[in-house]
């Protein structure tokens, strides 16, 4: 293959990006001026002043707006590309804006901008597995950093909030589709757990609730089925809890006499209970009847990631032994074990149509795989690493989440005759 040189732009030092058509060239100069440049010709089309010396510039998809960061990398603009005028601007709340990303989501395929926070403290896989709940609806989004920060943020306005500081904060989900997200907390291993609900803006949504009688010890897992209002949380060898998302009044109590908890997973529909003990035992329960369904060897490595099917028929578990095993929650029976990813599987994910399902691995792929085939559809692969998905939305849209880059939407294909779009 030979590569041809088309033209060669003199002057530019600054921070640059091409337009989703390829036909134009928008450069941020040292000066703080913009450029917007016609590609095949090298002529600028037009030229605008800003206030702020620019650290990434970024097309949103369909080519109306051009965004952003500023050199504080607290803010990000907006313009539009038609004319240059400022179109937005805005101050996210977190240490440091790293990177930021377009995506296409709803029904209108309106372009939405996320910024992404890169606290210099966290460097590397192991220092940063944050868990991210998403809202039923696909607006709202919450993280959780290793030090306990929480952000919730809403997708369609693109705002971020941070919670104040505070003990580790456990994301459970979000309850029902205001963006009211729920944690857990304790503050030491004797203190009682506190459920705590949070508004969208950040601010408690009321006094925290004490959730009584647990024993102490250190919560090592928790988990939540906002849909069926319930959570639960895994305290030192103790055993399981069971309690009401909203009122924190407990439900269950599960005893397992095994090693720390390390995972906890419910069904949608609320109806079923996994859990698993260092380094790969399984227990599965049926929360009707308070008894285990199965309890089993779920790999030949680490177990590190549960997903359960939307009707809570399937069970989905992974680890470092790059498989994927697909399991009936009726008798706690195998029924597939995938395999093709090259390492470690870092994220799972059933879309609700029943449909597809989604994988991603340490070898930097996303993997779709058609059910009850199994068969694998299509893979994506990124220089970033998949750490979080989720499908959410009317129509479901799965979230892809970049260690500490970007967040992704995606529309999955539907059936095994269509093929795998693009990143947007």
């Amino acid at each position: 293959m030979t590569h041809q040189r088309l033209r060669v732009f003199e002057n530019v030092t600054g921070h640059f990006a091409c337009s989703p058509d390829g036909r134009s060239l928008v450069v941020a100069l040292p000066e703080r001026w913009i450029e917007l440049r016609d590609l095949e010709s090298g002529a600028m089309r037009r030229r605008w002043l800003t206030d702020d010396a620019l650290v990434e510039l970024a097309w949103s998809p369909d080519g109306r707006f051009i965004a952003g960061i500023g050199s504080a990398r607290r803010e990000i603009h907006l313009w539009s590309a038609a004319t240059g005028d400022r179109a937005g601007r805005f101050t996210v709340p977190v240490e440091r804006v790293a990177s930021m990303s377009f995506a296409s989501c709803g029904k209108d395929a309106t372009a939405r901008l996320w910024p992404v926070n890169a606290p210099a403290s966290e460097r590397g896989w192991r220092q940063g597995r944050d868990p991210v709940a998403i809202s039923s609806d696909g607006r709202f989004v919450a993280t959780r950093s290793t030090e306990g920060l929480v952000q919730l943020g809403d997708v369609h306005k693109r705002r971020l909030h941070v919670l104040p500081p505070g003990p580790a904060r456990h994301v459970l989900g979000f309850i029902g589709k205001a963006g009211v997200v729920a944690t857990v907390e304790r503050s030491d291993s004797e203190a009682p757990p506190l459920l705590q609900h949070w508004n969208p803006s950040g601010e408690a949504g009321g006094e925290a609730i004490a959730i009584p009688d647990v024993a102490p010890g250190r919560v090592s897992a928790t988990g939540g089925a906002p849909a069926a209002r319930l959570g639960a949380m895994a305290v030192g060898k103790a055993g399981l809890v069971v309690f009401d998302l909203v009122t924190g009044a407990i439900q269950q109590r599960l005893t397992w006499q095994r090693r720390e908890v390390t995972w906890l997973q419910f069904s949608p529909n609320g109806l079923h209970l996994a859990a698993v003990s260092w380094p790969n035992r399984a227990r599965l329960w049926h929360l009707g009847t308070n008894q285990p369904v199965a309890d089993w060897a779920a790999s030949e490595g680490v177990v590190q990631r549960l997903a359960f099917s939307a009707d809570g028929g399937l069970l989905a578990t992974a680890g470092d032994d790059n498989l994927i095993s697909i399991w009936e929650t009726a008798a706690g029976g195998r029924v597939a074990q995938l395999r093709g990813h090259k390492a470690e599987i870092s994220a799972l994910a059933f879309n609700p149509d029943g449909r597809t399902f989604a994988s991603a691995s340490l070898d930097h792929t996303l993997k779709l795989w058609h059910v009850p085939t199994w068969r694998e559809l299509g893979t994506l692969r990124r220089d970033q690493l998949f750490t979080f998905l989720d499908f959410a939305g009317d129509e479901p849209t799965l979230f892809a989440g970049e260690y500490r880059e970007a967040l992704h939407l995606l529309h999955a294909p539907r059936s095994e005759d269509q093929s795998w779009p693009g990143f947007p």
